[in-house]
């Protein structure tokens, strides 16, 4: 059962959800996001974006050690910390799991959380249109 119409919404925003849900989740959540945008809609969306940065980081700082592809070229980073469970993709895979959806990135911003300079928030972001 759906509860919200498809074509439905101008705006979606999420924050901090896709940092703790793995890859096929994320392709849920973001195949219902476009689902339910109305097409010309976007969405405000927020993640990790695992890159050169990111692994320069954990060189340098020792944090974020237990971060692991999940397998081989998957461009996806699991971890696990006590109770909480972390993580964050590759751009490219970020850009594929929108364009599968019907999304396209138009604005891409990277955040500072893993040290990455002249970011102005937090995590890495990212505004999606809907083009189909």
């Amino acid at each position: 059962m759906r509860f919200l119409p498809g074509n439905s919404f101008d705006i979606g925003i999420a924050l901090s959800v896709f940092n703790h849900l793995k890859r096929c989740d994320v392709a849920s959540y973001v195949s219902e996001l476009s689902r339910v945008l109305k097409p010309g809609g976007v969405a405000y969306i927020t993640g990790f974006v695992i890159d050169t940065a990111f692994f320069e980081y954990v060189a340098r700082t020792g944090l974020h050690t237990d971060v692991r592809e999940v397998s081989r070229d998957t461009g996806s980073f699991y971890a696990y910390a006590l109770q909480d469970f972390f993580a964050g993709y590759t751009l490219t895979t970020w850009y594929n799991l929108f364009r599968e959806s019907g999304l396209k990135v138009i604005c891409f911003e990277t955040g500072s959380w893993a040290g990455k300079l002249g970011a102005r928030l937090y995590e890495d972001s990212f505004i999606v249109e809907k083009i189909r």
